[in-house]
């Protein structure tokens, strides 16, 4: 399991993904931003997070939160799921 998915080819769910690499998939600049939506839009916690430890992702778990969106938006859209 690597740190820097973007270097293997293919991608796999079981990879992680650090703080930094998850704010660049969205977007954002702010960790908070994550925790916000941790508590507010069931955004996925990291599996490894403590004090001193990098906080990292699955990159599965993250691909997961991205597809109940893309629902919930065709949903809301009236669209096909």
């Amino acid at each position: 399991m690597a740190l820097h998915a973007e270097a293997q080819s293919p991608q796999s769910p079981n990879d992680f993904l650090t703080t930094a690499e998850v704010l660049a998939r969205y977007r954002r600049n702010s960790r908070r931003t994550l925790v916000r939506w941790m508590e507010t839009k069931g955004f996925p916690a990291p599996v490894i997070s403590g004090t001193g430890a990098p906080s990292l992702w699955r990159r599965g778990d993250l691909d997961e939160f991205d597809e109940l969106l893309q629902r919930k938006k065709a949903f809301i859209k009236g669209g096909q799921v």
